[in-house]
């Protein structure tokens, strides 16, 4: 029960104050915890501050695949993310949490002159992350990243950035933001957890070196490292303050 601490019936506006307070005590309740519940049973949530990838972009045309795994997740011990205790030599054949992704390009743009070229691209796609209780993903099979079982689904928006540093290679760097749509509970550790939760938004921040194999299709690809950060529960309801 909650106790306010004046009596909301006094007037009308105190008691649009007290039921507004009540809601956003109980709205914190809700969203700002670690633990879920569902049916009864604890579900943890991991993945709700920080986690870091690294990975790689194939761009055929107008679509981008991107795959690759999950190292290091904010308040998970980094050994336990890979089948090898060794987590100093992980590699994507030992890594638990991998993803996969498509998308598809929205918009591009050039600019360029005698010594230098950006090129800006934006895309929007789907991102799958998987649990692989035995891993067995590999960069020469891209489709080894979807293996296990399927915990995680978002929706992604980026805008990559390439910088040409010679004849067909660049530096990529990429933002982006991504809202997850669904979350499954899954065993992990000894624990049932999520992987962040549905309604969740994420910042991606990626730093890749691009090559160029086809400039007609055109056909590239990116190796690259990234880290993604939730957005606060509460920045996704601040109003916009409008001083004019």
């Amino acid at each position: 029960m909650f106790n306010l601490p004046f009596n909301i019936t006094e007037s009308p506006r105190l008691r649009r104050v007290g039921i507004a307070a009540l809601a956003l005590a109980i709205l914190l309740l809700l969203f700002t915890g670690q633990k879920l519940y569902s049916q009864g049973e604890a579900v943890t949530e991991i993945g709700s501050g920080t986690y870091q990838f690294v990975g790689r972009i194939d761009q055929d045309g107008l679509d981008f695949t991107s795959y690759g795994y999950v190292y290091d997740i904010e308040g998970v011990a980094p050994q336990a993310l890979f089948s090898d205790a060794d987590a100093v030599n992980a590699s994507e054949a030992t890594a638990h949490f991998t993803y996969y992704a498509t998308a598809e390009l929205t918009a591009r743009a050039v600019i360029t002159d005698s010594a230098r070229a950006i090129f800006p691209l934006d895309s929007v796609g789907e991102i799958t992350y998987y649990y692989q209780d035995s891993p067995s993903a590999s960069f020469d099979d891209p489709q080894s990243f979807m293996q296990g079982t399927a915990v995680t689904t978002a929706t992604v928006r980026m805008q990559d950035i390439l910088t040409v540093q010679a004849p067909n290679r660049g530096l990529a760097v990429g933002n982006g933001v991504f809202s997850v749509m669904s979350a499954q509970p899954f065993t992990f550790a000894g624990e049932t957890v999520r992987f962040g939760r549905q309604g969740k938004s994420y910042r991606i921040s990626t730093m890749g070196d691009a090559v160029r194999t086809d400039p007609l299709i055109p056909e590239s690809s990116v190796l690259l490292a990234g880290d993604a950060a939730s957005v606060p529960f509460w920045q996704s309801f601040l109003p916009v303050i409008d001083n004019n």
